[in-house]
């Protein structure tokens, strides 16, 4: 796979087709094709396996070395900066809901618990904050964690 580091997909096919864009043309970050921590490749679709309209998304953590994908940290920064800018939170509330949002990038045992906690910390921001901070968590958190912080 070849993603910039803002997340964008370039291809999920990189070697069934090989290509060299050294930086994003959505938004001009460099592309990377290997974990920045460990140097593993990042994986993309299955090779001789082509879905038309189906794109592999990226990977929020490195499945070698476990540390967040530069897209995922990046989400999580602007997260934290959002948190902090709203005066809703008490500074433990900030600590509580960033480990609490944290926990809901992926299915562990504290996903659902994470998942209430952030939607209760939600309410206490002002509409503005919890609507930028749900399009950052959108695409990110464990599906369980949509079913209970976003029910349809």
């Amino acid at each position: 796979m070849l993603v910039c580091e803002n997340g964008h997909v370039i291809t999920d096919m990189l070697e069934d087709l090989p290509y060299n864009d050294k930086f994003c043309s959505i938004c001009g970050a460099r592309t990377i094709s290997r974990c920045p921590s460990c140097d593993t490749r990042i994986r993309g679709a299955q090779s001789g396996v082509f879905v038309v309209g189906y794109v592999t998304p990226p990977p929020q953590y490195c499945p070698e070395c476990g540390v967040p994908m530069p897209w995922t940290q990046s989400k999580m920064e602007a997260m934290k900066e959002l948190a902090e800018l709203d005066g809703g939170l008490s500074d433990g509330d900030k600590v509580q809901f960033m480990e609490s949002a944290t926990a809901t990038l992926s299915e562990n045992p504290k996903t659902k618990v994470s998942a209430f906690k952030v939607k209760k910390f939600l309410g206490k921001m002002s509409k503005e904050t919890a609507s930028a901070i749900r399009d950052l968590l959108v695409d990110m958190v464990a599906e369980s964690a949509k079913r209970i912080i976003w029910p349809s």
